[in-house]
């Protein structure tokens, strides 16, 4: 069987993960990682899937010699089931049910040679095991509100998270107890504080990804720290890989993740999801050293990080803590913050402005796709609802609350449609549930009841509609075509 490097490289990590929970205990009470079903993958390649209860076709049982691994590497982590189909739903690292039981989808990210490349591997499988296992405190439900609503380029909002951040800094390696129960005060008060304007929706928002997105960046942060201490000894076939006895990398990655705390939502960095993988995982660190053993109380606090964090933190509601608010934002530079985040919300602003022009205003020809026939709530992404709707969180832009641009790619699925743009950017407008881009001239292939047609008049199809060209594919059941100023119009019908 034909495997690369990278793809052996990723199962010998994925075997000292088990080799480093065997040695040095759970990353988390009660937690097996070898009872979280998990797949590793090259996009588009191979696959390998193993503690799933139920595997089926196309994966298909393998045996190591047949990869190239040792005995030993195969045992730590059980059998091992293999597919070279190109799997569609293998595409990012996430978790999702495969054949009834939830599976964490970890793609073999090793394309680099920085030295620290194989640490980081193992923390990200870590981290996508873990979030499988951390589904438990939300019944698996998705995020209680999408981030569209989030007031990301609010100056108020992001000086105060700045200042979050950089108490959860200050109090990431101390360990006198005097220190930390002043710095937990502080750093609830602030919070309070830039919390006062957002509603219930936007407070329980960031709660759910400071659990879901910080706990599985705190057990991350906890492997690489446990693999790299002097005490730690890797397993053999990890030690022939790197040459190294441990992790010695582990404190560099550990740093720029303490690192990261100083700079959230610094310009909006991160504002509205990524700040709060930090600042749940700093939180968790925080509650390692003030209430040992507080995993066992996530459930009696509702899985909610701050309600353990205040615990014990009184407020008088009045001067005192208005006096201690008043210093502590002095201390750390809140009235120069909060000008700079005005100047760069004013910036961005025009900024996204003209991105919002420029792709509808590009060369080629318009084009407008109307879902809305398809739609029927506000919460379309919804799978529940039998539509789903992918895209790259790296690349994409709020415009406003209902309108996005994908500047990457975009995959959208309802009812027998699927709308795929690649390489082409797309602007989502969710109140009107259309989707606008400009396709590129020539190489347009529309095919409609079976049938090659000109877009030169409107024309309606029963019986199949499929549009293909260079970054685009429509393939619908039934829709409405119509050029007409311009844009080229297509509404789709179930």
């Amino acid at each position: 069987m034909a495997i690369t490097d990278r793809e052996r490289h990723a199962l010998i990590c994925l075997a000292e993960l088990h080799h480093l929970v065997n040695v040095a205990g759970p990353l988390w009470p009660g937690w097996e990682i070898r009872s979280t079903p998990l797949a590793v993958y090259t996009p588009g390649g191979n696959a390998f899937l193993l503690h799933h209860p139920r595997p089926v076709a196309p994966f298909q049982a393998v045996d190591a010699s047949e990869l190239g691994l040792t005995s030993a590497t195969t045992e730590r982590i059980g059998p091992l089931y293999h597919s070279a189909v190109d799997l569609p739903f293998l595409r990012a690292a996430t978790a999702q049910p495969l054949n009834g039981a939830l599976t964490g989808l970890v793609p073999v990210w090793l394309d680099d040679d920085g030295p620290a490349r194989f640490e980081a591997f193992i923390a990200l499988l870590a981290r996508e095991a873990f979030q499988v296992y951390g589904r438990r405190w939300s019944g698996g439900r998705p995020s209680p509100f999408p981030a569209d609503r989030y007031p990301d380029l609010s100056p108020v909002n992001n000086a105060l998270g700045n200042v979050e951040g950089r108490l959860l800094q200050a109090a990431w390696g101390e360990t006198d107890p005097d220190v930390l129960r002043t710095l937990v005060r502080r750093f609830c008060l602030v919070r309070r504080e830039r919390r006062g304007p957002l509603d219930e929706a936007l407070i329980e928002y960031e709660q759910h990804h400071e659990l879901h997105d910080g706990l599985p960046g705190y057990v991350e942060l906890l492997a690489l720290e446990r693999g790299s201490s002097p005490d730690y000894r890797a397993s053999a076939e990890y030690r022939r890989l790197t040459g190294n006895e441990r992790y010695v990398h582990g404190p560099l990655l550990v740093e720029q993740t303490r690192a990261e705390l100083g700079r959230v939502n610094l310009r909006g960095q991160g504002a509205n999801r990524v700040r709060f993988s930090y600042t749940g995982a700093a939180i968790a660190r925080f509650l390692d050293r003030i209430r040992p053993g507080w995993q066992a109380h996530l459930e009696s606090a509702r899985a909610n990080l701050d309600r353990l964090l205040e615990e014990g933190v009184l407020y008088d509601g009045g001067d005192g803590d208005e006096r201690e608010i008043v210093a502590v934002l002095r201390e750390y530079g809140y009235d120069d913050l909060l000008e700079a985040e005005r100047l760069y919300a004013r910036q961005e602003e025009a900024r996204k402005r003209e991105l919002l022009d420029s792709v509808l205003r590009g060369s080629g020809i318009r084009i407008s796709i109307d879902v809305s026939h398809l739609v029927g709530t506000e919460d379309w992404w919804d799978r529940r609802r039998g539509t789903s709707l992918w895209w790259d969180p790296a690349h994409v832009e709020k415009i406003t609350e209902h309108i996005r641009v994908h500047t990457r790619m975009l995959t959208f699925k309802s009812r027998g449609t699927i709308l795929s743009f690649e390489g082409l950017p797309v602007v989502e407008d969710r109140r009107n549930k259309i989707f606008h881009s400009c396709l590129p001239d020539g190489r347009l292939n529309f095919v409609g009841d079976s049938q090659p047609f000109s877009i030169d008049r409107p024309a309606e199809f029963s019986e199949g509609l499929e549009i293909r060209c260079p970054g685009l594919e429509i393939q619908a059941e039934a829709g409405y075509l119509q050029n007409a100023d311009g844009v080229l119009y297509i509404k789709i019908f179930q």
